[in-house]
């Protein structure tokens, strides 16, 4: 867990505030430490942490109060509840959550204590003042510490991060917490046994197999995600019928040993992008080469090939950059389901997806584009493995038809419309009447494919209906992030893009073109990346497609952080001169690609890379990462000599010292705060004396009062000063009524500058949900905030934005 932030075990207390009838716990099979809380005492027995006792409001059922107005200084209110369980063979776990006004807080998270360590998850309430049922995939979790495998998890965490500003009483409840699910036929193995020795490839591990995961959760295809060291035993698959290999380098050996019988007996794999040498004997293949196009292209996606599979798409998007290629061992008969088409959209006869009578192999990981070929391309692959898939999917997409960001079913959608419907809107609502009636007769005749198909589009039908009065407003800031310096890619230059941009409705832009010591353009400060030494500008680029389409444009500076893009020889030469971060754990290990805020070069070179690019023909320069990475950056040589003689004296015992004196620590933390803040403020002070104005913003962290602290970025302090004309806290959640929250509460904060808070749609459950995207931009405007900034600019934008329909009316 995070260090140094106050963790509060909260208790009950028994208010006045009625709480609606517990919902029935009937169909689940709530876990039995849970289903034995029947009274206060039993309670008392379940939480185990808290300042007041908890009340038993019914079998199963506690009644919580948050008691915030005591908490001022607080970052989160954290229930613990001693929930002992063996989670191997579920998805995760459910429960109903209760909170009467969901204002104080930005967000919730889910925390499953496991041995010495934590998996960590989100979760999102959308109402106040109703119960929810919550769903905490596994798949969708981190790991924190020393976590032991999901045999052997003791105890439950609820955490509610609190906003800054008032932190009026609340009162939550949680009631029947249960597994998700029983034991289902499909088992996605996440690399656990690699997360603490893969570096930077930890967070590839975890996300890719979630990917996967949310790939089936979205089809209604049950799957359950299990950790590589808790494959011990032959028992654990006894029902698994296909079990599937995201991102798996290496398996523990006795996780082979299961693997190997598991197929022995019958059972199928799916291994994605790397193939570990037993795994790759087990499907009778044999890895020749790691490749990518030539001349900078990717591939666009899988083509079909030859006969393929039962409902296989011709074609499904799949952005990916790299791939591997494989071949059948002697006497191994293997069947190409799918070429790589390149993003000139040809046939590059490069084998993408290859079957063997043990499974398939994909040739890189799954990026899951959650359009209808990409997500059909899935259904095919499970589907010929397990038979019930089709209708598992059909029924899904059936029950879906009506659940949106803004609706829990169809008739709570039609009552946000008017009570007659005329013009298109009206044609939109009777054909997905139509649709949906139609999909029932499929569903009720077991025709599968045909049913989700026909809901799939209902739904949409639905949902375009309800956008069709959702306008742009005029002199509103409509901008996106761009993490690609290219835009969109796929054969769409910058030109293709903004206009793209412009055409739905969006009038700015913040394209990534420069990193910690990388640019995207001729520059005198920071080293060219090698696309420039072949004759690539891609600022001249993007300055000329925003001139011709009137779109405005803020270069996005990613600061510190050097990605992937510094060449290992700068690398090196910034480590030997000491510019790199150093980790505060015992071995202190440099942080490799980041560099060090307080030293001297380091800041000079931030501040010239912003004025250099501000003297460039452009509206507008913007910070990213403006900030240290956490609370254990940074500790290196120069850090602490430039820390002593601020104080004026040597430190002893270096670097416990900040954590275990109280003033040491709060002149520590203003130390850091300073090093950010004087880059911030150098740049303003040099910008502001040009003779054409140039804006300056910021992406920040979202919560003004703790960020000074755990990263050193204190925002609040920058825009009360004038440094920042707009910024942009990433309130990247899925919930319209938490966003609301945190867009509330950081109005107050914002000072003279404006706020565009900043929507997460790529890190989303569902990245390419247009109702989504309205309900957040609708609560921005409900606060009257001039704007909004929407990540990122990437195929997910390009399937939502024509969806939304965002144009001036």
């Amino acid at each position: 867990m995070l260090r140094n932030v106050a963790l509060l075990f909260l208790a009950v207390t028994v208010l006045g505030a009625e709480i609606p009838p517990v919902p029935s716990a009937d169909g689940l099979d709530v876990f039995p430490a849970w289903r034995a809380v029947t009274d206060d005492a039993s309670a008392r027995n379940a939480i185990v942490s808290f300042a007041e006792p908890p009340s038993c409001i019914a079998t199963g059922a506690v009644r919580l109060d948050a008691g915030l107005p005591k908490l001022p200084d607080a970052a989160r209110a954290n229930w613990d509840i001693r929930v002992p369980c063996d989670l191997r063979n579920a998805s995760g776990v459910q429960f109903d959550f209760y909170c009467s006004n969901l204002a104080p807080f930005s967000g919730f998270s889910f925390y499953f204590k496991s041995g010495d360590g934590w998996y960590a998850a989100t979760f999102s309430p959308r109402r106040s003042g109703r119960w929810e049922r919550i769903t905490v995939f596994k798949n969708a979790t981190t790991s924190e510490g020393q976590a032991s495998g999901w045999a052997s998890v003791s105890v439950f965490r609820v955490s509610g991060w609190l906003v800054d500003g008032d932190r009026p009483n609340v009162t939550c409840a949680l009631a029947n917490f249960a597994p998700v699910g029983g034991v289902p036929e499909i088992a996605v193995v996440r690399a656990d046994s690699q997360l603490a020795t893969a570096g930077t490839e930890a967070n590839g591990i975890s996300h890719y197999a979630a990917t996967v995961s949310a790939t089936l959760e979205r089809l209604g295809v049950p799957s359950v995600q299990m950790a590589d060291t808790d494959l011990r035993d032959a028992g654990m698959l006894g029902r698994v019928k296909l079990v599937i290999l995201p991102y798996n380098h290496n398996l523990p050996e006795e996780a082979v040993t299961v693997l190997r019988e598991f197929v022995g007996r019958g059972g199928k794999l799916m291994a994605f992008y790397v193939l570990s040498e037993p795994v790759a004997a087990m499907l009778g293949l044999r890895v020749t080469e790691l490749f990518r196009l030539p001349n900078g292209h990717r591939f666009a996606g899988f083509a079909k090939h030859g006969r393929g599979l039962a409902g296989q798409p011709d074609f499904a998007v799949q952005g990916s950059w790299i791939a591997h290629s494989v071949e059948p061992r002697d006497g191994i008969e293997t069947e190409v389901l799918a070429n790589w088409r390149d993003d000139g959209g040809n046939d590059t006869g490069r084998p993408a997806i290859v079957k063997t009578p043990a499974g398939f192999f994909v040739g890189h990981v799954w990026l899951g584009g959650n359009d209808n070929g990409s997500d059909r391309l899935m259904q095919a692959l499970v589907g010929s493995c397990i038979e019930t898939v089709w209708k598992d999917c059909a029924v899904s997409a059936y029950g879906r038809i009506g659940k949106t960001a803004a609706s829990y079913d169809l008739a709570e959608l039609r009552s946000q419309l008017p009570d007659r419907l005329s013009g298109p809107t009206e044609e939109l609502w009777r054909r997905g009447e139509a649709l949906r009636a139609s999909a029932k007769a499929d569903l009720d005749a077991g025709r599968w494919i045909e049913a989700t198909d026909k809901s799939n589009e209902s739904a949409k039908l639905f949902v375009q209906a309800w956008l069709r009065d959702f306008p742009a407003r005029p002199d509103e800031h409509r901008a996106f992030w761009c993490h690609s310096a290219w835009g969109l890619g796929g054969g769409r230059d910058w030109d293709a893009s903004v206009k793209f941009l412009k055409e739905n409705g969006f009038n700015a832009i913040l394209p990534n073109l420069a990193w910690g010591a990388t640019a995207f353009y001729p520059s005198k400060v920071l080293e060219e990346d090698k696309s420039v030494a072949d004759g690539r500008d891609a600022l001249a680029e993007c300055i000329a497609a925003c001139r011709k389409y009137g779109v405005k444009l803020h270069i996005w500076k990613v600061c510190y952080n050097l990605g992937g893009y510094a060449s290992a020889d700068l690398v090196e030469r910034l480590r030997a001169a000491g510019r790199l971060q150093r980790g505060f754990d015992a071995d202190g290990k440099n942080r490799a690609r980041w560099l060090c805020p307080s030293h001297p070069e380091n800041q000079r070179q931030e501040i010239e890379a912003m004025v250099e690019l501000a003297q460039r023909p452009v509206d507008g320069i913007h910070f990213d990462y403006i900030r240290y990475p956490d609370e254990n950056t940074c500790f290196c040589d120069g850090c602490r000599a430039r820390f002593e003689q601020r104080l004026g004296r040597k430190l002893d015992n270096w670097p416990k010292v900040v954590r275990q004196d109280q003033e040491t620590a709060k002149a520590w933390h203003k130390f850091r705060q300073d090093q950010i803040s004087l880059v911030v403020r150098g740049v303003a002070e040099r910008v502001r004396k040009l003779p054409r104005r140039v804006e300056i913003s910021a992406a920040v962290f979202r919560n003004a009062k703790s960020d000074p602290v755990t990263v050193g970025q204190d925002w609040r302090l920058w825009c009360e000063q004038g440094w920042l004309d707009f910024v942009c806290p990433m309130d990247y959640v899925d919930s319209p009524e938490v966003f609301r929250s945190m867009v509330a509460s950081q109005g107050k904060a914002c000072g003279k500058a404006r706020l565009y808070p900043g929507i997460g749609m790529s890190c989303w459950k569902d990245p390419c949900d247009p109702m989504n995207l309205a309900m957040q931009i609708k609560m921005i405007r409900a606060e009257g905030y001039g704007g909004f900034t929407v990540f990122n600019f990437d195929r997910y934008a390009e399937r939502v934005l024509p969806e939304l329909g965002l144009r001036e009316k």
